[in-house]
């Protein structure tokens, strides 16, 4: 029963602006992804809407929370809690937790102070079955898409284990198979976007995999 609202914002975008505008949708939750690059005007914006909607839960994710978080949310708490690692099956249990007004303390992934007390559950549960989750790209527009690329994601995890990445040491390597990219990518092209780029760890581990969907792209798209 959530209606949606997505807000998808540029590097210089007019925070004022922009503030007014979500305020205008006076949200129950706001859920954000976090990177190095976008941190700060996230904080700027959020700080503002929370102090004129304290109400309003926040919950981020994304690749600033992959460590320790105690410290991040002892500072910024206008973030009321964080998720560590892959968003899907813990964002879930949030929006069901908050429907059903149920304490989202004891779900995997979550950190975040409740009753006073620091919280860390670890890592989020991950989905084995790649084709199991939603496709995100149900929701782009039936046409006129405007945006020069899409980012699409075949496979997730990695056998490395370098130190700089947050993908380090994730273990087995999980598969969308080829049907569902397949049907991915027809959802992308009938948006009428024209170029797409793949963000797996490493596209060509698995060479079957990586012919396979060449092949494919080659033929269809």
């Amino acid at each position: 029963d959530w209606q949606w609202r997505t807000f998808e914002l540029a590097a210089g975008e007019d925070i004022f602006r922009t503030l007014h505008e979500l305020s205008e949708y006076r949200p129950d939750m706001i859920a954000a992804t976090f990177y190095v690059f976008n941190r700060q005007f996230l904080l700027s914006l959020i700080r503002r809407y929370k102090a004129v909607s304290p109400e309003c839960l926040v919950v981020g994710g994304g690749p600033e929370f992959m460590g320790d978080n105690r410290e991040f949310l002892v500072r910024e708490k206008c973030v009321n809690l964080v998720v560590r690692g892959e968003g899907e099956i813990a964002f879930k249990k949030i929006l069901e937790s908050q429907g059903a007004k149920r304490d989202v303390s004891d779900i995997p992934g979550v950190c975040g102070y409740f009753r006073g007390k620091y919280v860390d559950n670890g890592v989020a549960e991950i989905a084995p079955n790649l084709d199991d989750l939603p496709s995100p790209f149900e929701c782009l527009p039936t046409q006129g898409f405007r945006k020069p690329f899409v980012h699409m994601e075949t496979s997730r995890g990695c056998r490395g284990t370098c130190s700089f990445c947050t993908s380090g040491g994730s273990g087995k390597v999980r598969y969308r198979s080829q049907t569902r990219v397949q049907a991915d990518l027809e959802r992308i092209r009938a948006s009428g976007a024209t170029a797409v780029r793949l963000i797996d760890r490493t596209f060509n581990e698995n060479r079957a995999h990586c012919v396979a969907l060449l092949k494919m792209f080659r033929a269809d798209f």
